[in-house]
């Protein structure tokens, strides 16, 4: 498909030995390109995961490094659904001595953390999941707050594409810059597997008149 559009002349140059090493080393080189956009494309999958995760709570003004660690409180963080949010903001400011940081909203969920005192988290964590919050853990994605790290992320994915588009564009450049000799080898192999194919089938059909 890299070589659509393009009308290049054959090289018939190439003996037939020459043109099967020539086919065999293209083909070992474009797959050494694959497989390293293959590896890039896997940890792009990474990385753009992390992103979603990270992405509700990019305003969170909050060092969760340190959060985390509180000594004297604990914080979780998580989401729940909208429609469940009111009771569940409400249950939390009557019974629970617990602080709730929204981040963000969409149609179907509130993100956000709560932190409350040691004395109360397993309380406020039986509560609250019985209220449908759902913990995410961002522990081990964000150092720092999480919209730096989702900013340092994003560089990355960034730079993951630019090496993915040189690749590509390597691999194009090899099947452009060889489009004759391709053109020619595919073109001459075809003849003789054709050719190899029809004597194949004649004695074959000899052998089956001599049996009779």
């Amino acid at each position: 498909t890299m070589l659509a559009g393009k009308k290049a002349a054959a090289d018939t140059s190439l003996s037939k030995n020459e043109m099967v090493d020539f086919v065999v080393n293209l083909h070992f080189a474009c797959m050494e390109i694959r497989d390293k956009i293959e590896s890039l494309e896997k940890e792009k999958t990474e990385l753009v995961s992390k992103l979603m995760v990270i992405e509700p709570f990019r305003t969170l003004d909050l060092d969760l490094k340190k959060a985390l660690d509180f000594k004297f409180m604990r914080a979780r963080f998580g989401r729940v659904k909208s429609e469940h949010f009111h009771k569940f903001e409400k249950y939390m400011y009557n019974n629970l001595n617990a602080l709730f940081i929204e981040a963000s909203r969409t149609s179907d969920y509130v993100y956000g953390g709560y932190i409350v005192a040691n004395g109360e988290a397993s309380k406020a964590d039986s509560a609250f999941k019985s209220l449908h919050f759902e913990k995410i853990d961002l522990g081990n994605l964000v150092d720092g707050t999480p919209g730096a790290a989702y900013a340092a992320l994003a560089k990355q994915l960034a730079n993951l594409n630019g090496k993915i588009d040189m690749l590509k564009a390597e691999e194009a450049g090899l099947l452009n810059k060889n489009a004759a000799k391709i053109i020619a080898s595919k073109e001459r192999l075809e003849e003789l597997s054709a050719s190899f194919d029809v004597r194949k089938l004649a004695a074959r059909v000899e052998a089956e008149e001599e049996d009779y």
